[in-house]
């Protein structure tokens, strides 16, 4: 693993490996990655390495693309633009990543929330099934849901704030071993002021690694 790789993982990779690990999920069972930014390409290709069904969820063409790009063993098994596709369909389309023997309630068994965008958590909860998960690490100004799908599903909302130094051990390792990656682009001391404006300014995508 290059440095440059390792640097997202003490915060972004960390965080999302932690928020997956809450969700308390077992190899076949299926997880949405609602968000496929910095945090949620990489909670793509970590879910995949568990042994994961993995839904990935945008609005972006080019997240969307971006995942799909990966290679075949950390590729999500659905991908859905959440801009031109409702959620009752995609519960449906669920159904064929489950085990022929699944005899349970329809949708995915957690969520993990990473996007800012208030309209993806309803889609999310929609998303998941009754008495499922939903894991929140994203950083909204406020949070908005229907009380009656949380009340009617049974649903619980979890908080999700980075990891300890035991979750960073497993994140590096996880990522080591199945050559997990951030999609990093990397700059010089020099550009630091370009590199800021990239990132606030030009819809950035990816991490950004300064190198000294």
């Amino acid at each position: 693993m290059t440095f440059e790789q390792a640097a997202a993982l003490s915060c972004a990779g960390v965080t999302v490996y932690t928020a997956i690990k809450k969700a308390g999920l077992k190899a076949g069972d299926v997880i949405a990655i609602s968000g496929l930014g910095g945090l949620g390409y990489l909670g793509v290709q970590m879910a995949k390495a568990l042994g994961l069904k993995v839904v990935a969820i945008d609005a972006r063409p080019e997240p969307l693309l971006l995942v799909g790009k990966l290679e075949a063993k950390l590729r999500p098994d659905l991908i859905v633009d959440a801009s031109s596709t409702n959620a009752e369909d995609i519960v449906q389309a669920i159904k064929t990543l489950r085990d022929g023997n699944y005899v349970g309630w329809e949708g995915v068994d957690a969520s993990v929330l990473t996007s800012p965008a208030p309209s993806s958590y309803g889609y999310a909860a929609n998303l998941t099934r009754s008495h499922g998960l939903l894991v929140l690490i994203a950083q909204p100004p406020k949070l908005e849901f229907e009380y009656p799908l949380f009340l009617a599903k049974d649903l619980t909302l979890k908080g999700s704030l980075h990891g300890n130094e035991v979750d960073l051990k497993e994140t590096v390792a996880l990522c080591a071993k199945f050559g997990i990656k951030s999609d990093v682009k990397t700059f010089t001391i020099d550009q630091h002021e370009w590199m800021l404006d990239e990132v606030q300014h030009h819809n950035w995508k990816g991490k950004a690694v300064l190198i000294g």
